[in-house]
């Protein structure tokens, strides 16, 4: 059975790992210099940077440098939590990371496609039924996936990209419980709660309405329901 997993590489991990290790020896090579030129300019200079250049040269190197590999470490991983893991299958889609569990049954799938930092998958009746952040450097990897389970996909862009519209509250070509749901959902999302967004999105592509999130604002496009 095929079985993909799409996820960050631990190879792009650990060069974040090693860019931050990097960036803190290069700030511990330079730090005496570097608070000499802030206290002449400002007359003062933070209390870490000041903490770090009271040590001997060889000491402010090994530890900046492990200061900085600790924020590489933690930077990387929270990248990896962020992004999760996509797992397609010729039986299904399931998408699995920290705030999020997602499986989308394969005779759910109509297409795939990734628009920009997102990963979509629309029914037959061209629903979202699951929008998603995905780093857009995984693009490639889930077009392989996706096709490798003889599932189809559509391409780096939204192909109904030109169907969609600016949400404006008030708009009387939608009836008033699409503009409740559009209304609850705003607030959901100004309040950070992401999980509520995405039960008012299901609500409204059950209702034949598709909803993203563009430039502060909701975009929407209708399409045919069953």
């Amino acid at each position: 059975m095929t079985d993909l997993r799409v996820t960050i590489p631990r190879s792009w991990l650990t060069a974040v790992a090693l860019v931050g290790a990097l960036l803190g020896a290069g700030l511990g090579a330079a730090i005496r210099p570097l608070v000499s030129a802030l206290l002449d300019a400002v007359g003062d200079a933070p209390g870490p940077l000041r903490a770090a250049a009271s040590l001997p040269p060889a000491w402010a190197l090994v530890t900046l440098t492990l200061a900085g590999l600790g924020v590489g470490l933690w930077v990387g991983r929270h990248w990896d939590r962020e992004n999760g893991t996509i797992t397609v299958t010729p039986e299904e889609i399931v998408v699995h990371r920290v705030d999020l569990h997602r499986r989308v049954p394969a005779n759910r799938v109509a297409g795939v496609f990734a628009d920009g930092g997102e990963f979509v998958v629309l029914d037959d009746a061209h629903r979202e039924v699951l929008r998603i952040h995905s780093e857009r450097a995984l693009a490639g990897r889930l077009r392989d996936a996706t096709t490798a389970a003889g599932l189809r996909w559509l391409g780096m862009s939204d192909p109904f990209e030109d169907d969609f519209t600016t949400w404006v509250d008030g708009d009387e070509a939608l009836d008033e419980e699409v503009q409740a749901l559009l209304r609850t959902r705003r607030r959901a999302l100004d309040d950070k709660r992401l999980g509520a967004a995405d039960e008012i999105r299901d609500e409204l592509a059950s209702r034949g309405i598709v909803v993203r999130d563009r430039d502060g604002g909701q975009q929407i496009r209708r399409c045919r329901v069953p």
